[in-house]
């Protein structure tokens, strides 16, 4: 799966923390800089991503799913023998005959769709980076209680791996970035943050 929506260049501000640059806490991790610091930038990012990440496929999803079934009632139409019928095509014939050769031609592509042969995948996709999101708000809300390092990094670590495992198995699933979902996604994403966490998402 192409991570084109990962890429969040907005910056947040949670709470009284100073300004959290999202693209630079994502940084190489070795045991020795595992402080309580970098340990909570870390899952706040990942926290943040996969929400941001789960609606943006969403969005996606619901306009693939839209384009199906556009596609879905013009060969529907086209091979109703009632509405070839109707009177109105003689004065029309060839607004007709480009029905059923737009249709014809539907028939021929749509299987070939990468995008509309991986709806059922990204449906999935979408429900995995939910519930990995859950799983990081979790593992924030306890860390943040315990501020116990060695546990949360193991957490942390299990999730990245689990993760991984996922991208592996949906790797050629095709996700591009629109701009009017991304920015779809962006407005419920920051109004998520700024409910749930009393962050301000700036540009």
């Amino acid at each position: 799966m192409r991570h084109v929506i990962l890429s969040l260049k907005s910056k947040v501000r949670l709470k009284s923390k100073k300004m959290i640059n999202v693209e630079q806490l994502e940084t190489q991790t070795t045991s020795s800089d595992l402080t309580c610091k970098k340990m909570r930038d870390k899952i706040w990012y990942n926290f943040i991503r996969s929400k941001y990440q789960a609606i943006y496929l969403c969005y996606f999803n619901s306009y693939l799913r839209t384009i199906d079934r556009v596609l879905i009632i013009i060969t529907t139409v086209s091979s109703s023998g009632s509405i070839g019928g109707w009177l109105i095509w003689t004065h029309v014939p060839y607004l007709w005959a480009s029905i059923l050769g737009v249709a014809q031609l539907i028939n021929i592509i749509k299987p070939l769709l990468p995008y509309l042969k991986d709806k059922e995948q990204l449906s999935e996709t979408y429900i995995f980076y939910e519930t990995l999101h859950l799983d990081y708000e979790k593992l924030w809300i306890e860390f943040e209680a315990s501020e116990d390092v060695n546990a949360a990094s193991k957490k942390y670590f299990e999730l990245k791996e689990k993760e991984l495992q996922i991208l592996g198995k949906l790797k050629n699933i095709r996700v591009n970035n629109y701009k009017k979902i991304e920015r779809l996604a962006r407005r419920d994403w920051a109004e998520y943050l700024s409910i749930n966490y009393d962050v301000k998402v700036e540009k």
